[in-house]
């Protein structure tokens, strides 16, 4: 039987609420931490967020026994672009970021955030919101419903 199914629907939702709650909390707590860092330059807190997650998930791996998924991802061809780029592109996010809370930008950063959670809410909601934030129209095309 399926584990979701079979449980108490009530801790489901209280346990939803809490990881929300919790997330919420922590997300936004997180400046605070960062601007402690604020005499760390911020390529050197990413490369040690990048070593250390590394070293972290070598043990993870082990006990989880999921070496075999590890290396057929990096061995794949097509798989080793996308992961290496995506990496690139998340490094850089983080970078970005704490550079801007350790220089003072907390709410820029957090209204950039807002942006891309509308825009990937719905594009046109995204599109609406740039029109109103910038007072100028963006000519877009796209292809489908959206």
């Amino acid at each position: 039987m399926n584990e979701i199914s079979s449980a108490n629907p009530g801790s489901e939702k209280l346990k939803g609420i809490l990881c929300g709650v919790s997330a919420f909390l922590i997300w936004g707590l997180s400046p605070l931490y960062w601007k402690l860092l604020s005499a760390v330059p911020a390529l050197e807190i990413i490369n040690h967020r990048i070593i250390w997650s590394f070293l972290f998930l070598i043990p993870l791996l082990v006990t989880k026994r999921r070496w075999g998924e590890v290396s057929a991802a990096l061995l794949n061809p097509r798989t080793m672009p996308v992961l290496l780029l995506s990496s690139i592109i998340v490094a850089f996010n983080w970078l970005l970021y704490i550079w801007a809370v350790n220089n003072g930008r907390v709410l820029q950063t957090r209204n950039n955030e807002f942006c891309l959670l509308v825009g990937t809410a719905h594009p046109t909601i995204h599109h609406g919101f740039n029109l109103f934030r910038f007072k100028k129209h963006f000519l877009t095309v796209r292809a489908g419903p959206f």
